[in-house]
């Protein structure tokens, strides 16, 4: 017999017995439970898998969420970073709830941050190493979990420090002349093979995560050479980790060990495509000068 249909009621949920819970998706932010229900009280229980998921904010109520009387009635403070630009809260809708919302606190917030996170289209660059030259670079500092006189690691600060599936830290480099993928030669691989084994002890042995995606964006938010470092089932991370801007630290390895000792070196002479917001301030030169532009954006 199935529990196909007569589910109707709050009753039915309430006979609900877990057993175990078989998925997760961090980004959707639902839970796949299996266990066992009851569909009426004269019935044996029943073999249930049951769909948690967290709806939508109405888009409606955003100017009541904060405010002295807002919606948000709890809130607990989760950590800042040390240039202590950014707070993290937990929040809640009321008193005896699991946490609703995670509040991340970006200020001051500056004319860049606001176009980084306003809703924008992308285009494809094909960015060639005359382009590379005009950009710029800044730094970044957090937590740290290691360190080295080459590199040291820190928890990304989208990371809460407690959701395992979700893991996330930031490999960054020490060296200020490394600054992005285009910077990388046949004589950084002790460094970033370096990285790669410090960053899975790391893991293994904070958070008994073993298998990890080890990323390097490109274009990158700073110029600061830095590796992103997620669990490999971690299934957020929206554009960070799409075709186009991410690229793995294997792979990048692999084709520094084919590279030559002599010469330019393969990141020196590689066209790199990509796709970048027509709101990021490398887009404006882009269009002006009319190179690297796959598409031409009104």
């Amino acid at each position: 017999m199935s529990c196909h249909t007569s589910l109707s009621s709050f009753e039915n949920l309430k006979s609900f017995s877990f057993e175990k819970l078989i998925e997760e998706g961090i980004d959707s932010r639902f839970l796949l439970i299996l266990g066992t229900i009851r569909r009426s009280d004269n019935q044996d229980l029943e073999t249930a898998i049951i769909r948690v998921e967290k709806t939508a904010l109405n888009i409606s109520s955003v100017s009541r969420l904060l405010g002295k009387d807002g919606i948000i009635q709890r809130a607990e403070w989760d950590g800042i970073d040390d240039s202590q630009s950014t707070g993290v809260f937990s929040g809640w809708f009321g008193d005896e709830r699991q946490q609703d919302l995670k509040v991340n606190i970006i200020c001051p917030a500056t004319e860049v941050h606001v176009r980084k996170y306003s809703k924008q289209d992308f285009v494809m660059i094909r960015e060639t190493p005359e382009i590379y030259e005009k950009k710029s670079r800044v730094a970044q500092k957090d937590k740290v979990l290691f360190t080295s006189g080459q590199f040291l690691i820190v928890p990304d600060i989208k990371w809460d420090m407690h959701t395992v599936s979700s893991l996330y830290l930031l490999a960054i480099v020490r060296d200020p002349s490394i600054l992005s993928l285009r910077s990388l030669r046949k004589r950084h691989l002790g460094l970033l093979k370096s990285i790669r084994q410090e960053a899975l002890k790391v893991a293994a042995e904070k958070w008994g995560v073993r298998s990890l995606r080890m990323l390097i964006h490109y274009q990158p938010t700073y110029y600061h050479f830095h590796v992103h470092i997620v669990n490999a089932n971690y299934q957020g991370g929206g554009w960070g980790m799409l075709v186009g801007h991410a690229h793995l630290l294997d792979t990048v390895i692999s084709l520094l060990e084919m590279d030559s000792v002599e010469g330019p070196g393969v990141y020196e002479k590689i066209t790199l495509t990509y796709a970048i917001g027509v709101q990021h301030g490398l887009y404006q030169l882009l269009k002006d000068t009319g190179v690297g532009l796959e598409l031409d954006v009104d």
